[in-house]
């Protein structure tokens, strides 16, 4: 092969493997606009100091972002403009079956295709929020806003209902001491955590699928001896790892791997439509996707069902603590009562006690918080000026038996 295909010929090749990746705009841009990117997560969004020093520190670790793919219709693939030829080849084939993934799978149902136009107009809203009501009092709510977003707080944002396992949905909907124009900040929060929070429970597979085409495209496309050695480096860096790291390039390309070795490319389509991370490698990791990662090569069935567990626990949406909305008017009094979904992992208490505070500061009332420490049941309260920690008796709590627990 000589000259490096333009895009128009690899969407052409992304079709004919059988990916479906929609309408791409494919921009290329300067580091510091892929720095930004990466920092705020979506264009357009909403400017709060978090944000700034998330691309501060973005810009110091010196990682280089090489692109960004933003949900929408079309997605746009935002491309480091100094990439090398062979690395932006290989970038673009990723970001097509990026937006492959993120136009079939289940759990980005919900993120809505004018993504980036709702984001902006949200944007202009706090900016006139804060002209009305004073900067300070608009940052006042977005620090706890966007500190319980995908954080301490976070637990599954369902968009259009606020459910038991919603909790930023719940206090935009019922807090009783906020303001509209405060509920609606929650609100947008909220709205913006739903693509963000596809995104983080299917972070093995998008990338693992991504992974796993781009090998394939950039195979089909038959490159010549000097390209093809460079290709063999890119993806060799791209999927490297050191036993006991988590690369979720090399875990999903694995993982897909397994699916095709079993049941074809089809049952991978399939996979890439209804799998995020926890069922793809509870339905799919076996063995040899194990040794493949360097996991354990040989020994009985219960030392890979451990290492399998422990693998589980790191990824997706088992990353974050649970957290369970258990009552919204705890002893009468409007008080929001929390569990969290133990599972051998305790929390960390200082970090739950400022979550809470953030919750009581948007709620408006004491909030409460059962969990396990030290292997007892523990009750952290907090009434928005201090927190209160009490050892609640065996039995003893709002719903002892399904949260909170050792």
């Amino acid at each position: 092969m000589g000259a490096i295909p333009d895009d128009a010929i690899l969407w052409e090749l992304a079709r004919a493997l059988g990916l479906d990746p929609g309408p791409v705009a494919i921009r290329r841009v300067p580091a510091v606009a892929l720095d930004t990117l990466a920092a705020y997560l979506l264009p357009g969004r909403m400017h709060h100091w978090s944000l700034g020093r998330r691309y501060e520190h973005i810009r110091r670790s010196g990682v280089r972002i090489h692109e960004v793919v933003v949900p929408g219709c079309p997605a746009t693939v935002y491309l480091w403009a100094a990439n090398a030829p062979v690395l932006d080849l290989v970038v673009r084939c990723h970001a097509l079956a990026h937006a492959d993934f993120i136009r079939h799978n289940a759990y980005f149902a919900g993120v809505p295709q004018d993504l980036t136009e709702r984001v902006t107009d949200q944007a202009a809203r706090v900016r006139r929020y804060a002209a009305r009501y004073g900067q300070e009092a608009v940052e006042a709510v977005l620090d706890a806003a966007l500190a319980l977003a995908l954080g301490a707080g976070a637990t599954a944002p369902v968009l259009g209902q606020a459910t038991s396992d919603d909790l930023l949905g719940l206090i935009a909907a019922r807090a009783p001491g906020l303001q509209p124009w405060q509920r609606d900040l929650v609100a947008m929060v909220r709205a913006e955590t739903v693509p963000l929070a596809a995104q983080l429970r299917t972070a093995v597979a998008n990338e693992g699928w991504a992974t796993f085409w781009h090998r394939r495209m950039v195979r089909a496309l038959e490159l010549d001896g000097e390209a093809s050695v460079e290709f063999a480096r890119v993806h060799a860096m791209v999927t490297g790892c050191q036993p006991g790291d988590l690369n979720p390039y090399a875990l999903g390309e694995a993982l897909f791997e397994a699916v095709v070795a079993r049941g074809g490319t089809a049952a991978a389509f399939r996979a890439r439509q209804a799998e995020d991370d926890v069922s793809l490698v509870r339905n799919h990791c076996d063995l040899a996707v194990a040794v493949r990662l360097g996991g354990p090569e040989a020994g009985t069935a219960e030392a890979f069902g451990a290492w399998r567990d422990a693998l589980l626990r790191r990824v997706g949406w088992n990353r974050l603590p649970q957290i369970a909305v258990e009552s919204v008017n705890h002893r009468g009094r409007g008080e929001l009562y929390l569990c969290h979904r133990y599972d051998g992992r305790e929390l960390d208490l200082d970090a739950a006690v400022g979550a809470l505070a953030l919750v009581a500061r948007l709620w408006g009332r004491p909030v409460h918080l059962q969990t396990v420490s030290a292997g007892r049941s523990r009750l952290l309260s907090h009434d928005g000026r201090s927190p209160v920690e009490a050892v609640l008796p065996p039995g003893g709590g709002e719903r002892p038996w399904s949260c909170g627990k050792p």
